[in-house]
């Protein structure tokens, strides 16, 4: 058989993508595709053709397009950008439609199919994501050519690294105002004497010119100790079947690292919203508020394995440290040792022991069970139920190959707990059972993930101490994640313990300073009862995340003490428990959502949200009724059976009580945890009793009233933050 003929041309490549096309199509996903089809269909598609260009490919949001000329592909890009911001011109800024559009003139390779490839085309991609948004960039082969030949100026934007490119790439924005930056002479050092003020102020505007070229200003200050981030490692092969692989050793690494005594790391959920964009170390470490930024590659190919490293010194600009660790995969352990002693190294620290292993406890050293764990957390990620099926499997095959692997076991336990029992198609018992049986495994040999999975469950029983304790041994063993922070300064605000709150709150916006305005700050605030200052934060971290509904209800309790409108907030949080299904907000949600330990914060809690205007209940009081009191739930519930009808919609319930306020149930409603379950009664407090499912970590409070004049508990209701049910003792 012959071989394939190869075809390989230079052509123009324009490559364009809508910028923020995830929050469009979150916001009004029939509507933004209609838009985006009406504007290739009627605009964009004509202006190509008009100017003698291909249309590749269509990628969702992107699109690829092919020229014979790069004077022609940069003219077609000028008018597309100009007509896409008269034709959304009435529209709210938010909801307009806009390019990023990169070009490159190189050599591409052609498939019998009509499709391109090669280094020509992946120039083009990489410089669409440096391209502002409404913006044009070009490459430099490109500019060469258009010198002369176009009505538009042509500024320099720098010599770019950009991802799997080895070479630095010239990049030049096309001006479409038509004014070309201004030149200016370079400054010379002058012979004259200058008044001191003079001085003074020359040097702060030269401050402010560098302050202003790093892109900062809203990044934390560098700390005086020694402070790095991890940036997501390049897949330098480029097969996609290996990212996993990278982006696995960047959190290995980023993890190992923050064990170093003494160095601050940035958490991996901050350096990770770099990934796949271009990153300028000064930038990135401006932004993080951190003197080093690690950058680096992996590639795979075979039992091949290359790690290439480099450390840069942001305030300098300079490499501080780089090398290229080669090795078998089989020696992937020792090549991340190494790794991580050199840049331990280069920082001119030390390791707290010789002896101490690099890796955090409940890792593995084998290279077989690290590769299918590293493919079942790239799985996970995902965050699909059909994902997380694939990522148990992977998981499971990890312990098998070695059954010490504390952190796959964690790692499974996770899975299951984020995901709920309707994924795997497990009963709640089933599921309570995989849960458990993992996470004893994972504390045999505990890693961070082990103790955070435990503390979710033990915040879930009410057992908040306990989970803050193993919240510090998590942090422990990595600092430089910021979830576990969050979680400490949650925990630390229902046991009453304000500043220990706002402390764990700041510590994890250090860790993560690109996350939203941090909720858990303004839970800290409003626990201590600076009710201002959490109004603050909550507003602005509802500006950025405004579906977040629990940081809402606290914002609402804030705005009944400041005597302020919370109406409209109010308004949003019904709407978002519509969508579960859930009718009315009231203070008893406010209470089931913020499960205080001591009564004087859970009366704050709900003093705050009764004078903002939310009822106790979501239901009117009932008429003819008598609520019972603490001493009275007890007795009228331990030890019986009950069955009973759900007034809204007709379903039936049998519940069982133990003497000891345990109990199980049975039900066809939609609110139910599951068609049965187990639970305990955790709480009874100013006649509300709070009770948890252990199986799923969900969490109801309610109240129980008796017909007035009854002398006995045969007949109740029971009125809960999501349904009404009438009850009869059978037994």
């Amino acid at each position: 058989m012959a071989a394939a003929r190869v075809e390989r041309r230079m052509a123009a490549i324009l490559a364009a993508d809508v910028v923020g096309y995830s929050a469009l199509m979150e916001r009004d996903e029939d509507r933004t595709l209609a838009r985006l089809k009406a504007h290739r269909r009627d605009f964009i598609e004509p202006l190509i053709g008009e100017y003698q260009g291909r249309i590749v490919k269509l990628m969702g949001d992107g699109a690829l397009v092919e020229f014979a000329s790069v004077v022609d592909a940069v003219r077609c890009a000028v008018l597309i950008q100009k007509g896409m911001a008269e034709r959304d011109l009435e529209l709210p800024a938010p909801e307009r439609i806009r390019f990023r559009i990169g070009i490159n003139l190189g050599d591409v390779i052609h498939e019998d199919d009509g499709d391109i490839y090669g280094d020509g085309v992946n120039v083009a991609a990489r410089l669409e994501q440096l391209a502002e948004p409404g913006g044009v960039i070009v490459s430099g082969t490109a500019y060469d050519h258009l010198q002369g030949k176009l009505d538009l100026p042509l500024e320099f934007a720098g010599e770019q690294r950009v991802k799997n490119i080895e070479r630095l790439v010239r990049a030049y924005r096309v001006r479409l105002d038509g004014k070309a930056a201004r030149w200016r002479p370079p400054l010379r050092r002058l012979r004259l004497a200058v008044p001191a003020g003079a001085v003074l102020l020359l040097a702060l505007i030269a401050a402010g010119a560098w302050w202003w070229y790093l892109g900062r200003p809203t990044g934390p200050p560098v700390p005086d100790e020694p402070s790095v981030v991890v940036l997501p490692f390049d897949n330098f092969g480029g097969d996609p079947e290996q990212g996993y692989l990278a982006d696995g050793m960047t959190e290995d690494m980023t993890t190992d690292l923050a064990r170093v005594p003494g160095l601050l790391v940035i958490s991996r959920s901050a350096a990770f919203q770099y990934k796949d964009k271009p990153a300028d170390p000064a930038k990135v470490a401006a932004e993080l508020g951190v003197r080093y930024v690690l950058e680096g590659s992996v590639r795979r190919v075979g039992e091949e394995l290359r790690i290439n490293a480099q450390l840069i010194d942001a305030a300098t600009g300079m490499h501080k440290w780089a090398e290229r660790f080669d090795g078998k995969w089989s020696e992937v352990f020792a090549l991340q040792d190494n790794v991580i002693r050199s840049i331990v190294l280069a920082l001119e620290m030390r390791l707290a022991s010789r002896e101490q292993p690099l890796q955090a406890t409940g890792g593995t050293r084998n290279p077989a069970a690290y590769d299918v764990y590293l493919k079942g957390m790239e799985l996970y990620g995902r965050l699909t139920p059909e994902s997380a099926v694939e990522a148990i499997s992977h998981l499971k095959q990890a312990v098998t190959l070695d059954p010490d692997y504390g952190e796959a076991y964690a790692a499974l336990a996770e899975v299951y707990r984020y995901h709920g029992p309707d994924s795997f198609n497990l009963s709640s018992a089933e599921f309570n059972a995989a849960v458990v049986a993992y996470l004893q495994e994972a504390m045999k040999h505990p890693s961070p993930r082990a103790y955070r999975v435990r503390a979710d469950l033990l915040l879930q029983a009410q057992q908040t101490e306990a989970a803050i304790e193993d919240l510090q041994r998590a942090i422990n063993l990595d600092p430089s994640n910021g979830d576990t922070f969050e979680w400490m300064s949650y925990a630390m605000a229902l046991v009453g313990r304000a500043q220990d709150a706002q402390q764990a709150a700041e510590a994890a916006s250090r860790a993560n300073p690109l996350a939203a305005a941090n909720d858990d700050l303004g839970f800290a605030y409003f626990t201590a009862g600076r009710f201002a200052d959490a109004a603050t934060v909550l507003e602005k971290h509802l500006q950025e995340r405004p579906q977040e509904t629990w940081a809402r209800i606290i914002l609402v309790a804030a705005y009944g003490y400041l005597e302020r409108d919370a109406k409209p907030h109010i308004q949003e949080i019904e709407a978002e428990l519509l969508k579960e299904n859930i009718v009315g907000f009231s203070q008893l949600m406010g209470r089931v959502w913020n499960p205080y330990k001591r009564p004087e914060d859970a009366a704050r809690l709900r003093d705050g949200l009764r004078m903002a205007g939310v009822p106790e209940f979501p239901f009117p009081y009932p008429e003819g009724m008598v609520r019972l009191t603490d001493d009275e739930i007890r007795p009228a519930l331990f030890g019986r059976v009950l069955k009973g009808r759900d007034i809204d919609n007709g379903a039936s319930w049998i519940l069982t009580f133990e003497p000891d306020g345990a109990f199980t149930f049975a039900s066809d409603s939609k609110f139910a945890s599951g068609p049965s379950d187990a639970g305990r009664l955790v709480e009874i407090q100013d006649g509300v009793m709070c009770w948890g499912y252990p199986a799923t970590g969900n969490r109801g409070c309610g109240a129980l009233f008796r017909p007035k004049g009854a002398t006995d508990y045969k007949k109740l209701l029971w009125m809960a933050h999501v349904d009404r049910i009438d009850f009869q003792v059978v037994q």
